[in-house]
């Protein structure tokens, strides 16, 4: 006897589910292939996605509680929990769309961030501008932060042109999930981040998928 499972999205019990995300499983009626929230990456039910002026389709759920500026405070949080935060100095802004590059790698799609180093102030000092696009609900906006930071992380450590662009994004996507596991982020939030992160490749990732932040910061520096 097939197993019954509920279709998140219309909460109908079907017996031949269409698929299974983050999020639960889809039934026949309420799949449509690339309707989905570009952040949480749910099914959404027709008709009741909405759209960001530059074409983003996204959730009513993370439409409501998208971030409009950086917090502040969430610098001050970050920079006590994350045991590698880059000593470089850091700016801050909210970014369009049309104003991120594509993401480097094999996966070129739209970045959901960028890390640019500026000029030098003085002789020895770094300074990077992290840009992040607007409209992420909470948990994925605090996941790019945490992305784009270990990006200056690895170009002050001089590892940046070191690593290929693929590995680069494995290991900011990494300590993305990392991030969210010890802050105690939902698991479908986790999920998310995870399967971004699988869209790239390195050789180590199994090794470093056994590891904590501080041991991965460790063996990035040897």
């Amino acid at each position: 006897m097939a197993r019954k499972t509920r279709c998140y999205v219309c909460g109908i019990v079907d017996s031949r589910p269409k698929r299974k995300d983050a999020w639960g499983f889809i039934c026949d009626k309420c799949y449509k292939r690339g309707y989905h929230c570009f952040a949480c990456h749910r099914q959404i039910e027709p008709g009741r996605g909405l759209r960001y002026e530059d074409g983003r389709l996204v959730c009513p759920s993370c439409a409501r509680r998208a971030v409009a500026e950086i917090p502040p405070e969430l610098l001050t949080r970050l920079q006590s929990e994350l045991c590698w935060f880059p000593r470089a100095r850091l700016s801050f802004s909210m970014a369009q769309a049309k104003d991120l590059p594509h993401r480097r790698g094999r996966r070129r799609v739209g970045s959901w961030g960028a890390c640019e180093r500026l000029p030098n102030l003085k002789r020895g000092q770094r300074h990077y501008l992290v840009k992040i696009l607007f409209g992420f609900p909470p948990e994925i906006f605090r996941a790019v932060v945490v992305h784009e930071l270990f990006h200056a992380w690895l170009g002050e450590n001089g590892l940046s042109d070191r690593f290929k662009p693929d590995t680069c994004e494995w290991l900011c996507e990494h300590m993305s999930c990392l991030y969210l596991s010890e802050s105690g982020a939902g698991k479908p939030w986790r999920q998310v981040i995870a399967m971004s992160r699988d869209y790239y490749r390195y050789w180590r990732a199994r090794e470093y998928k056994g590891m904590t932040s501080s041991q991965i910061v460790q063996a990035l520096k040897k």
